[in-house]
Parts: structure tokens; C-alpha cells; sequence
């Protein structure tokens, strides 16, 4: 799971999302990738969720059975609405109540052309067990359709994983994940630079992932201001402001270029 910051007109709220999708590649003449599983989202502030379906293809369905979701939007146990129709092209919401619907998405192509571009860390700066480094041998086996080779690259990976695991357990050394934690009550493992506060529209100006940790590019930096002791003299009374605030000793974790002035 993981926390999400957004802000909605005049409701500034956290939504805590739980994702238990699947990625399943199925050979429909060519092979073509679905994305199937349920989406939980929560405002743990105003009590409203959503529980999000993603359908897979049945084995005799057609292509109107392709990338279909179904949901549920409730507040607290009620069901207020319903979602139907496929994430690719059209949604329709439908009231509980007065049966009413209408769209609730549809993508036309002038969103397309505004999707996220795909960006890929440089190999030569990628960590030795990120995935694409990790499994070269075996990612350069396959595509050379070569399948003694990718299956004895990986059982070479495999090894490698269980005597680094048996040794850590000689010395009775536990693995710390790098990125994610362990939720002491849930056992889930979440994300461990997770940015919870509200988006701030007027300070906030970009999120952006930098060596796996994602920051916020602020305009203003906010250090800690404290109330230093003044002795103040007859000629420094007319130069001064009223008030002090350090400058910061080091850059923030946002990673902003914001300067602070007076």
C-alpha cells in the first residue's frame, strides 16, 4: 500500500491506497498483457472509499471483455454509486439512489497525448540489483532465443540469492530493505519515504523520484524558526527587522532549489 497526496477543491485530504493487482500475460494469437485484481482507495479523513475490480479476459470472451473494471464508491458501509465500463476508453457512474448515470471517464485522444512518459534509469546508473542489471544474462538469453542459457543464468541468480541468505543467518544478520518497511501491526510491507502531509498548490510544485526515494520540489523552503536573544543597541534598533530566522545549513530533503530571503 501506499499514500497518495491529492487535493480536491476546498477539501485538502490524504487517500490511502491498497493495490493488489496482477500483471498476467495470456496467448490470444499474439501475447498481450492484461491488468487484473482490485484497487482499494480510503479517505481516512472524510470516510469515503472505493474498491476498484479489474476484470480479466474469460478464456471464451471477446474483445468487449478486454481491460473492463468494475467498482463501488461508498461512504463508511453505504454504496453510493457504482462504476462500470473498461479503464481504456468509457466509465459510466451510477447513482444508488436515483438510478441516475452518466460518464465518469472517457479519455479522448487530447488525455492520451498528455500520458506520462515512460523513463527509465540509465544502466550504467543503475544499483547492481535493480532488475534490468540483475537479470542481463538471462534478459539477453531469451532474446536470443536461447533457453539452456536463460534457465541456467537464472538458476546462477537463484544460488547467488540462497548462499547470501544462508551467510546473513551464520552471522545472524537480518536483511534491511532499502525502500519499504514492514507495518509492525499489518505485516504489510509499505513504502518508507511516503510523503503524507497535504499537497500544497501554492508551495508545492512537482513530485519526482530520485534514486528510489520520491521528494517534492517546493518554491519556498521552510526551515525552523526560533526567537534568538537581541541585545539590541541605540544604533541597531532602527536597522533591524524584528525578528530572526536561520538560514538553513543544509539542503532539504525536497530537494528544492528555493532560496529564502528577507
Amino acid at each position: 500500500s501506499f499514500i497518495c497526496r491529492k487535493e480536491i477543491p476546498n477539501i485538502r485530504t490524504l487517500h490511502k491506497i491498497k493495490k493488489t493487482t496482477n500483471l498476467i500475460g495470456i496467448l490470444y494469437g499474439t501475447m498481450t498483457l492484461e491488468l487484473g485484481g482490485t484497487v482499494s482507495i480510503t479517505c481516512e479523513k472524510t470516510g469515503y472509499s472505493a474498491v476498484l475490480e479489474f476484470k480479466l479476459k474469460p478464456f471464451l470472451g471477446n474483445n468487449e471483455n478486454v481491460n473492463q473494471i468494475m467498482g463501488k464508491i461508498k461512504l463508511g458501509k453505504e454504496v453510493l454509486a457504482t462504476l462500470e465500463g473498461h479503464w481504456d476508453s468509457e466509465v459510466i457512474i451510477r447513482d444508488k439512489k436515483t438510478d441516475a448515470s452518466e460518464t465518469f471517464w472517457n479519455p479522448t485522444p487530447e488525455i492520451r497525448q498528455r500520458r506520462l512518459r515512460r523513463y527509465t534509469v540509465k544502466f550504467e546508473e543503475q544499483d547492481d540489483f535493480e532488475s534490468e542489471k540483475l537479470w542481463q544474462h538471462v534478459t539477453r538469453a531469451i532474446n536470443n532465443k536461447d533457453q539452456t542459457e536463460a534457465t541456467q543464468e537464472k538458476y546462477i541468480l537463484e544460488e547467488a540469492q540462497r548462499k547470501a541468505a544462508k551467510e546473513r543467518k551464520a552471522l545472524d544478520e537480518v536483511w534491511v530493505c532499502r525502500l519499504f518497511e514492514p507495518d509492525p501491526l499489518t505485516g504489510e510491507w509499505n513504502y518508507r519515504y511516503a510523503d503524507t502531509r497535504p499537497w500544497d498548490p501554492l508551495n508545492d510544485m512537482i513530485q519526482f523520484e530520485k534514486d528510489g526515494i520520491i521528494q517534492t520540489k517546493v518554491r519556498h523552503r521552510t526551515p525552523m524558526v526560533t526567537v534568538a536573544k537581541i541585545k539590541r543597541s541605540a544604533k541597531s534598533k532602527k536597522e533591524e527587522c524584528g525578528f530572526s530566522s536561520p538560514e538553513p545549513d543544509n539542503p532539504d530533503s525536497s530537494g528544492s532549489e528555493g532560496i529564502l530571503q528577507h
